[in-house]
């Protein structure tokens, strides 16, 4: 059973106690069209990005966000950093200085070290040629998982005290603001500048390394591209990296 939220500008939003996920349950919802969010104040089957796993604890927003569209799948690239940016915007009005790490980290710098506030994971479904995105995310708000070592919470880091309710309603509406700007845009280019303002890492000084999947390269951040694609200076070269992960990040 869930309770239902009243959220502006969402035909639905359901509030459970547990689920297994927050997106196979969103997922099922996929057909009327409309703007809804699945929320849950636990995950027992919860996924990151790459397979990780995501339970959320105690006091975590744990959310599936429902965006139909009329965009292609190939017009979607870069939408999960434009989330990230979104969501960064509209917490930095409430002290939170969080930053974007790509592709879809939110951390904050203390002392020159790096902790996870939260993830993002972009699922999108096409069904008989429409298309609907699905958001998943995952925030530590006034707790985090004792087993990852460097996660944090919003607390913890600014002293933030929204509870989650407040937390999902300032998201939810600064999400859906962010997906009609990305549909009437057609894609990440107006974001692209606003995600490097953000961004933990500094274009010229940052070296990073990234696991491709079959093979790691280092090389100095030197920003994203109009795709939302990280761009590498390796050597006498630039390399665009469409999928990664940071294994190293260093000034």
């Amino acid at each position: 059973m869930y309770q239902n939220v009243i959220i502006p500008g969402y035909s639905f939003a359901h509030l459970y106690e547990e689920v297994g996920s927050t997106m196979d349950v969103a997922r099922e919802l996929i057909g009327s069209r409309e703007v809804g969010v699945v929320v849950a104040r636990r995950q027992t089957a919860g996924r990151g990005r790459q397979g990780r796993s995501w339970l959320g604890a105690g006091a975590a927003l744990m959310a599936t966000f429902i965006f139909p569209t009329s965009l292609r799948v190939s017009q979607l690239s870069g939408y999960s950093l434009a989330v990230g940016v979104r969501i960064a915007e509209a917490l930095r009005l409430r002290g939170s200085n969080i930053q974007l790490k790509w592709p879809n980290d939110l951390v904050v710098v203390l002392n020159e070290k790096l902790s996870k506030l939260g993830g993002i994971l972009i699922e999108v479904e096409e069904r008989a040629g429409k298309c609907t995105v699905l958001v998943g995310l995952g925030l530590n708000i006034d707790g985090f998982p004792g087993e990852i070592t460097d996660a944090i919470s919003l607390r913890a880091a600014f002293g933030c005290c929204l509870s989650m309710e407040e937390t999902l309603e300032l998201i939810a509406s600064a999400l859906l603001e962010g997906h009609r700007e990305f549909e009437s845009s057609s894609g990440f280019s107006r974001f692209a500048d606003r995600w490097l303002g953000l961004s933990c890492f500094r274009r010229g000084c940052s070296a990073l390394t990234v696991d491709l999947g079959k093979d790691v390269v280092s090389g100095s951040f030197e920003g994203v591209d109009d795709r939302g694609a990280l761009r590498l200076r390796v050597g006498s070269k630039e390399q665009v990296v469409y999928s990664g992960h940071v294994l190293e990040w260093r000034l």
